[in-house]
């Protein structure tokens, strides 16, 4: 995603989502995923961790259509489940100049304690990567093998270091307009991947 397009996009979830519990999650594929947050009217978050098109947006969507289009949680979308489960979601920001966000949930367990944690999701091409750290800003689960220092489980999360091997230069994907649409989350739905 070109880095504007996800800064507009990041600025309309802080607004809508803080103060908002996480409901049910639908995994749709392999590595995504459509978040219930009971927004009724703004639809779900949909979170795409594919290395060839990575991407994060609002979508609206019935129900139905989402049962019918999901497919059985795996490990990683039930970690998600039992962690941030009914948590509240304080923030969305994200890291300057990086393909990343970061989710701070507060968690009340069954008797009473409140923690905090982490969702991050990494929309950064092949590393792209969904994960939860705990309060010491630690690994706990990463739904893609993580690789490299800072993204192991149990490591203290550092997003992804700079590639060392020489890379083909690849073009900024093109920066997505509201166009007709009312929300860049509707124009970003409406546009074939890979933006």
């Amino acid at each position: 995603m070109h880095q504007e397009t996800l800064k507009e996009i990041v600025g309309d979830l802080d607004k809508l989502l803080p103060g908002r519990f996480l409901g049910r999650i639908f995994q749709l594929s392999t590595f995504s995923l459509a978040l219930d947050f009971g927004l009724k009217d703004e639809g779900y978050l949909f979170i795409s961790i594919d290395p060839a098109a990575p991407r994060i947006y609002l979508i609206k969507r019935s129900v139905r259509e989402l049962e019918k289009a999901s497919t059985p949680l795996s490990p990683f979308p039930q970690a998600m489940r039992a962690t941030l489960g009914g948590g509240n979601l304080l923030s969305v920001t994200k890291v300057e100049q990086e393909r990343i966000l970061r989710f701070s949930f507060s968690v009340t367990d069954d008797l009473g304690d409140s923690r905090s944690c982490l969702l991050v999701a990494q929309l950064t091409g092949r590393s792209a990567n969904l994960l939860l750290l705990d309060a010491a800003g630690r690994v706990t689960h990463a739904w893609r093998a993580p690789k490299g220092e800072g993204q192991k489980i149990g490591d203290l999360y550092r997003p992804p270091g700079l590639q060392t091997k020489p890379v083909k230069s690849v073009s900024e994907p093109p920066r997505l307009t509201r166009g007709d649409s009312l929300t860049i989350s509707a124009a970003a739905d409406a546009f074939p991947s890979g933006f």
